[in-house]
């Protein structure tokens, strides 16, 4: 019997911090952020099919909004299982409309060239992309688009369409593999 008290009483710190420990994973992946791969072509050059990237569940909490240009993460409203990292193009009140590849903005005074330059065009062109809308973003909504414009599933397509902001499952923020391309990823 004093060899199974002796025993126990030589693993209980290793087993309690073990425990505390997976408790203390569980609850960051849970509430904090956790791991997402990137699935697909459609936000390249910035993110590549098989990255793995921190998903920042906080980022949007306390009155914080999503805002333009952000890489959000986000649930497909069809099938919820289905996860999407896309950016942020239209916000709340925007008209958003693309003529030969080049998304337009009216903020009320008259459609302006969007001044970005993470739009890319690799792959088969689908002309059906390359001219959309125009469409107005309601309130808590969001406009996205893929970095990849010929080969991404975004809010051009019907069953994507405007992103709602209970779909948002946070921000997208830091890329952890490859090692190469380890690091935050920035918005300007």
């Amino acid at each position: 019997m004093n060899k199974v008290v002796s025993l126990i009483k030589d693993f209980l710190p290793a087993i309690i911090v073990t425990v505390v420990s997976v408790a203390a994973i569980v609850l960051i992946y849970t509430f904090v952020g956790g791991p997402m791969a990137i699935e697909g072509s459609s936000m390249e050059p910035v993110l590549l099919d098989g990255d793995i990237v921190i998903i920042n569940r906080l980022a949007y909490s306390y009155d914080n909004e999503p805002q333009r240009y952000d890489l959000i993460a986000f649930e497909y409203s069809e099938d919820s299982s289905r996860k999407f990292v896309k950016r942020i193009i239209g916000m709340p009140g925007d008209v958003i409309k693309i003529e030969d590849d080049v998304v337009y903005v009216d903020y009320g005074e008259g459609f302006v060239k969007l001044g970005e330059y993470y739009g890319y065009f690799e792959g088969e062109g689908n002309a059906n992309l390359s001219n959309y809308g125009p469409v107005t973003v309601s309130e808590g909504e969001y406009f996205v688009l893929g970095d990849n414009r010929y080969l991404s599933k975004d809010s051009r397509f019907q069953d994507i369409g405007l992103v709602n902001a209970d779909q948002i499952i946070g921000k997208v923020t830091f890329r952890i593999l490859p090692l190469s391309g380890f690091g935050s990823l920035n918005y300007e």
